[in-house]
């Protein structure tokens, strides 16, 4: 196996209503990277773009 672990992209998507659904939020600086959770902030790893929650 290698270095990093691999995506599970069934875990991100969600079909309702038969509409598919995000269960993640884009990065609202540049639109293309997607908000990765840490404790206590998120932030995007495209772009270095991040925001404290509390």
């Amino acid at each position: 196996m290698g270095k990093h672990a691999q995506v599970q992209i069934w875990k991100k998507y969600e079909v309702k209503d038969g509409q598919l659904v995000r269960n993640f939020k884009l990065c609202p600086k540049c639109k293309k990277g997607i908000l990765a959770q840490a404790p206590g902030r998120v932030f995007c790893g495209k772009c270095g773009y991040s925001e404290i929650v509390k």
